[in-house]
């Protein structure tokens, strides 16, 4: 299995070949995922933390988010040069 913030080209390849869709067209919604992904980041982590934010709940929240965070934005980067 392939961690998200592994997924490579070989993966996405992978992926339109067992959907039988074009790879760009993988590509294409790959990188809307991953930008709907930050553009809702911040409103769901408010979210959680209006839900859970005592002590280490808190921290946990922060460190997913800044770790979702980090990883989208870097796969963002890789990928939208392509």
């Amino acid at each position: 299995m392939t961690l998200p913030h592994k997924i490579g080209s070989k993966q996405i390849g992978i992926l339109a070949k067992q959907l039988n869709i074009k790879e760009k067209y993988t590509y294409n919604i790959f990188l809307a995922v991953a930008e709907s992904v930050l553009s809702n980041l911040d409103a769901i982590s408010e979210e959680m933390h209006a839900i859970k934010s005592q002590g280490t709940e808190k921290t946990l929240i922060k460190r997913l988010h800044q770790h979702i965070k980090s990883n989208t934005k870097s796969l963002l980067n890789r990928y939208s040069e392509n």
